[in-house]
Parts: C-alpha cells; structure tokens; sequence
C-alpha cells in the first residue's frame, strides 16, 4: 500500500472518472518490489537530486512489527496545491490541460516557493516473507546456477570437444563460414558455444580461438547489448515478416567489430514461408553476416536450408562430464555435496548439464545451508534407491500382487514420481541384463557405473531371472515409460502393468515374430519325435498296458569340431576389430546380444556365423534388416563386404565342442593337407 502525506489548508475531493478501473488494470503493480522501483522513478521525474530508501520497523532477522515500513525520500519538487486541487483530484480525466491551452505539467520548477514536498511510504501488513523479498531485491538479486555459470570462453565448454576444436580452428584460421547449424538435445550447449561463437569472431584480442573476455566488444556482447549479436527466438518471431525484417537489416555493416552475427533459437518453429525467405539470405549473406540457427529436432528442418549450413551434433553429455562439472561449480560456491549425490543428479540430468545444474539447484534450495546428501536428492527428485527396485523385482517375480501393490502404495505416499520410477526401474533391470550378458568381469563396473557394493547387490538379484524375463520387462516398461508422459491416470496405468508383468497370460501384445518363433519350434520338436518313430528309433514299450514311450538306446555320434581348410585374410581383419565393430551398432539391445553371442567361420569357409543361445537373441539378430546393417558396419569399419547368417545353439549343445571362436583364428595356422582337428 503506499501512504502520500500531504498537508493543505483544506480537504479536497477525488472526483474519479470512469475508465479509472480501466486504467488501474493496465498499469496494476503486482508486487512491492515493482513499487519500490516506481517510487523511486518518479522522484528522479521530479528532479530530484538524490532518494533515500529506509526499512523500519524491521527486526534483526527481517520479521515485520506493526511499525514496518519502507520510505523512500526525495528533494524533488511535487505540485503546487492548486495544481493538485484542479488538475489531479480527477483522476482518469480526458483532458488535463487548461481552457487557456497553458496546460498543467507533472512538475514545477524548485524556484515555486509553493510546491509540496510528498513523502512515499509503503506499510507492509501480514506479509514477513514478501518483505524480505523486497529488502533483498533492492541490494541484490540471485543467478540460477545455470545462468551463473554459463560458459564465458571455449574451454569452459564441456562434453563437445570435436565441435569446439572446429570452431576454435576455423576461427584461428580465418576461414570463417557463413552459416552454422547447432542441433542436438536441451542443455547441450548450443547456444552457450554461439554466443561464445559471437564473441570470439568480434574479440580485438583472441587468444587461440577464445574471446579475451576485457575487450569492450566482449564485454558488450556479454551484456547483451551489442548491436553486432541478434538473438532471435523463432517460437515467437516465426513468419515471414520476421524474417523480412532480417534480410533488410543485413544490408546494414556492423557498427562496431567484424561480423553481425544472427542467433536463431528453436530454428525448427519457423513457418514454411519464413524458411523460404530465409534462403536466399542464408546461402549468400553479405560478407560480414553470420547465421547461427540452434534446433532440438533437426528432421523439421528443410533440406534446402540443411545443404546450406555446416551442421554441429551437439550430443547427450556422458554422467562422468557432468559430475565433474557440478563438482568443480560446488567447489566454487564452498557448498558441501556428496559425491554420490552428484553422480545421481548427472544420472537424472539424462545428458543436460543445463537440467542437471538446475535439479542441483532445486536441491540445494531445498536444504538450504546444510550439506546435500545422496538422501536428500532421493526426496527431493522424487527418486527410489535401489533397495526398493529389488525388492519390487522380488515381488514380481514371486507374483504376488498385494505386496506389489502396497509397495506401489508406500512409493506415492511418499511423493514418488511414477514416470521417473519406471524410468530408474527399467535402468536398474538393464543393468541386471548386462551382468547377464557381459562377460568379462573385471570392467562390467565400467559398463553399468556403480560402486562395488551396489554390484554385488546387483549380481545377487541376476541371478533370479534370466535373458528373456528380463527383455520382456524392459519391453513392456519401456512402453509404459512412454504412455505416461500423456496419461490423465499414472497409477492406476502403472499398477496394471505391473500386474501385467506378475501375470504374463494378460498380455495380448507380445510380437507375432515371437509367437512364429515358438511355433516353429514345436513343429521342430514334433517332427523330429514322428521321425524317430518311423525309424525304429522310438518304439512303444506297452501298447496294450497304456505304458509310456521308451526311447532306444543308441550310441551318440562323435562329437566332430569343424575345421577350415584356410582363413581368409579379411576374416582375420573383421576377428582383430570385431570389439569396435560391436560399439559401432546403433540398436544397444542387439549391441547386447552381439556382446553375448559367439562368432565363427560357417562352414562355406567365407561368411560369418554368429550363433546365439538365447531365443529373444535370434529373434532380434535374424532379421533381414538388422544382418544387413552388421554387413553395413563391419564394410565401413573394415572395407571387407561379407555375408552373415545368425544361428540359434540347441539347449543341450556346446558351442566349443563343435566350432572355433572367431577370435581363435586370428594367428592360427591350418594345415591343408593334413586337416588336424582344432584344438
């Protein structure tokens, strides 16, 4: 509320117009800082040469009494009585100037003997929280951490060494383009490197591609107000006006510095004719323009702008980058966090450092001047430990729905966020699939970033469900991961996937390729029984007596390994790099398999066979679709175009007993003539 004091010889009456209301909902201060601010604009607008802002009535730890005030105090000069009593006791008037056209100013010059000294006080009532605030605001103001820290210079850049080195060369180099593409995820760093871009291409004094940060063109583009650097948001300036208004300022040469660079945010928003005014302009802007377009979903893009620009791949920053990151910032800050702590923010963050810092921020706002522990980011995130995923992987595997459903319960009384539940379970379960499917032991700690304790919790629990049980989980989470990012009914849309997974004959989704699969195999089976029947192999032992099947005894055939009159040298080269051929894969799950899978020589002694235990394994690695892409890869990483087949090993049937790893024969020579068996 805000009190003028006013002494005059005599009361006067506000005589209000109409469209006051109006009036006032346009120009309605929302808050006490916003008040604090226009009083002391307008004592400035009564020329005054100095204001004085004075909090009383406060305690010491800023709780207000029934006396708290704020007073701003000015020597500026007010009106006159008359001026007042004619003029401003009619508030909204159309008209505020005189018959006589002399008119009635805001202000009068100080040599008016006559004019009144007006003191502004604001009464704060009921609101202790909401006075702070306004103390506060007027000697600071607080920086999210993400904008505190955002990067000033390029080796601050974290997590996108190849694009900072290129742009750092070309730079050091002169050879400058003159339109840029950034895409890639949220908080990657797209537009952090532009505006570092921005800066380093106008610095008077780069040092090895970085902005000095001293110069005055530095200095100004960092304040945001050099006229050289435009940003543009392109989710609110997406027509084609818009983008008029660029080709007409671009014909204007930078005032200051060497480039005027364009900074269009969320490039993918732009309308269709906007892309198309764009283009001219874009493929051939005066020499001393620069686009820099930024875009989180880069198939929106037209070809035609695409072909025009160099396009950047900003990609997910992995969680080691971003918790060194945060550790380096909270040292900076002299807070206190658990080291575990970070590691789960930078896992949360799911490659943003911009979300990660801001998830930090959240917590450490939340226990504000105590030492952030890996529990507190637990209730603050909404997050489950790992505890609590094996115990609920326990229950589904024993199929019990009540305590299924009571664990469930606890998780949302407690303030659990069900999406990011399912998000962690299906990470807890894929880590389970790894240790299943890894074989070497000494780096399965790398591979799923945990500490040893956790591993060892998580070997226990891989050892109650197998290859398969654990994929139809992840298969059916993961579509329940995506259902309720648009789902009205989160729990009760979980629960019954829940139960889905502990009553597996509900679900009338599994893929016809596995059913084909189990089909196939029965068939299989039956045959081979009908065969062994015809030939003498399977006789009834007691037709008469109802008495069951007995199978014959007949020797077992040798086992014979498969042996190779020669080994190509380009299946030498594919066995040496079969490792970074496997990290090439873009499917992780056929990644996976691949890991578990064995390779060998097929018998035409040409092409790879990769053989499989799993069924889930086959089923994936099979398809047409997915051998070519393996044939794909392994020609680019080695120039060697070779066929594949994929085999699925019998339940009963020793891979080593039969065939020779492929690694095996990298190194080992084989008699022609002799033809040894291999060893």
């Amino acid at each position: 509320m805000q009190e003028n004091v006013i002494t005059m010889a005599k009361n006067v009456t506000i005589r209000p117009f109409a469209r006051l209301l109006t009036m006032l909902g346009d120009q309605l201060i929302k808050n006490e800082q916003i008040a604090v601010i226009e009083l002391i604009k307008n004592a400035y607008d009564a020329d005054a040469d100095w204001v004085k802002v004075s909090f009383e009535g406060f305690t010491e730890s800023l709780n207000i009494t029934s006396e708290s005030r704020i007073i701003i105090e000015d020597n500026g000069c007010g009106m006159t009585s008359e001026r007042i009593e004619k003029s401003w006791m009619s508030p909204a008037t159309p008209n505020k100037f005189s018959k006589d056209g002399s008119g009635y100013p805001l202000r009068i010059r100080k040599a008016d003997s006559s004019c009144l000294h007006v003191r502004n006080c604001m009464i704060f009532l009921n609101y202790p929280a909401k006075v702070k605030t306004a103390q506060r605001e007027v000697t600071m103001s607080y920086q999210a951490l993400y904008r505190k820290w955002r990067p000033d210079n390029f080796n601050d850049v974290k997590g996108q060494d190849t694009i900072v080195t290129t742009l750092r060369n070309q730079i050091n180099a002169d050879r400058i383009g003159h339109a840029y593409l950034f895409c890639g995820t949220r908080g990657t760093g797209k537009t952090s490197v532009a505006k570092i871009f921005a800066k380093a291409v106008n610095c008077e004094h780069p040092v090895d591609g970085n902005p000095c940060g001293e110069c005055p063109t530095c200095k100004a583009i960092a304040a945001g107000t050099s006229m050289n650097v435009i940003e543009i948001d392109a989710a609110s300036n997406n027509g084609v006006d818009n983008i008029r208004q660029i080709r007409e300022e671009v014909q204007y040469s930078p005032t200051e510095g060497r480039f005027k660079v364009y900074i269009i945010d969320e490039v993918h928003m732009l309308s269709i004719g906007a892309f198309n005014a764009l283009l001219k302009t874009l493929e051939e802007p005066p020499a001393y323009v620069i686009f820099i377009l930024a875009t989180t979903e880069v198939a929106k893009i037209p070809i035609t702008i695409l072909s025009r620009c160099q396009r950047y791949d900003f990609h997910r920053i992995t969680i080691e980058t971003i918790a060194g990151r945060l550790s380096e910032l909270m040292k900076a800050e002299g807070l206190n966090v658990e080291d575990k702590a970070i590691k789960y923010v930078a896992k949360a963050a799911d490659g943003s450092m911009r979300d990660a810092l801001s998830l930090l921020d959240q917590c450490l706002a939340f226990y504000l001047g105590k030492d952030l522990k890996y529990e507190n980011v637990l209730d603050v995130l909404g997050a489950v430990d790992t505890a609590v995923f094996s115990k609920m992987l326990s229950t589904i595997l024993s199929g019990d729905v009540a305590v299924c459903m009571s664990l469930m319960e606890d998780l949302i009384m407690q303030g659990r966020d069900l999406s990011q539940f399912v998000t962690d379970f299906i990470w807890y379960l894929r880590n389970l699939l790894l240790i299943k499917t890894t074989k070497d032991a000494e780096r399965i700690e790398d591979v799923i970033e945990v500490s040893a304790d956790n591993l060892e919790d998580l070997k226990k629990d891989a050892q109650n469900v197998d290859i398969d049980t654990l994929m139809y989980y992840i298969r059916v989470l993961s579509e329940l991961s995506n259902d309720l990012k648009f789902s009205t009914q989160k729990r009760v849309k979980t629960e019954i996937t829940f139960i889905k997974l502990m009553r597996p004959a509900m679900d009338n989704s599994q893929d016809i390729g596995d059913v084909v699969s189990r089909v196939t195999m029965l068939e299989g089976q039956l045959q081979k029984v009908l065969d062994d029947i015809k030939s003498g192999r399977l006789v009834n032992a007691g037709a008469a007596g109802g008495q069951a099947a007995v199978q014959q005894q007949t020797p077992k055939k040798p086992v014979v390994k498969r042996v190779y009159d020669a080994v190509p040298e380009d299946v030498k080269a594919i066995a040496a790099g079969w490792k970074d051929i496997i990290a090439t894969i873009d499917d992780p799950v056929n990644q996976t398999f691949l890991q578990a899978a064995h390779v060998t020589l097929a018998e035409d002694g040409i092409s790879l066979e990769i053989m499989v235990e799993s069924l889930s394994a086959y089923n994936s690695l099979s398809r047409q679709e997915v051998m070519e892409s393996i044939e794909n890869v392994i020609e680019e990483r080695t120039g060697v175009r070779v066929s594949i087949k994929v085999t699925k090993l019998n339940d009963d049937e020793d891979f080593h007993s039969r065939f020779v790893d492929l690694k095996e024969l990298v190194g080992i020579d084989i008699e022609v003539d002799d033809k040894e068996e291999l060893i």
